[in-house]
């Protein structure tokens, strides 16, 4: 069987944070725990991941050039802390045919803030899908002019 061919990523960016070295250590681990290749690294100090910014580029090349599938990180907050940043970072790395991993397997956590969005988009959602499935019921047989038989 192939080995999965991985990128780590590692961000600090607080002094609060866990530091680039321990993340890497993180990383190293389970990839020699689960038996895959780690082929390089993207290293952040400060902000998020940008879909513009030269890291992103980086990954594409490392997808592109070495044939990397996995993005490996301790957690999904090194990504971003902000639901809509992840989302377009996930999307971005699916296109260049990668997907995410996370190490802490916080894969669908919500934050608080975001969770009860959620929620009532659901919500709303269920209701929306009541009423078609009401109007679906609710069928009526027309003759050629278009007026109800």
């Amino acid at each position: 069987m192939k080995s999965k061919k991985v990128w780590g990523y590692c961000r600090q960016s607080t002094p609060d944070d866990e530091g680039i070295e321990g993340q890497k250590r993180k990383i190293q681990k389970y990839v020699q725990d689960h038996g895959f290749e780690l082929l390089g690294y993207t290293v952040v100090n400060g902000g998020n991941l940008k879909n513009d910014g030269p890291e992103m580029e980086g990954l594409r090349k490392a997808a592109e050039e070495l044939q990397v599938d996995t993005l490996i990180v301790c957690s999904v907050g090194r990504i971003s802390k902000e639901y809509d940043d992840m989302r377009e970072t996930v999307e971005t790395i699916g296109r260049f045919g990668m997907q995410l991993e996370s190490i802490a397997n916080d894969y669908f956590e919500i934050p608080e803030s975001v969770h009860g969005i959620f929620k009532t988009m659901t919500g709303l959602m269920d209701a929306v899908n009541q009423e078609d499935k009401a109007d679906d019921e609710d069928t009526y047989d027309y003759d050629e002019v278009g007026e109800e038989v």
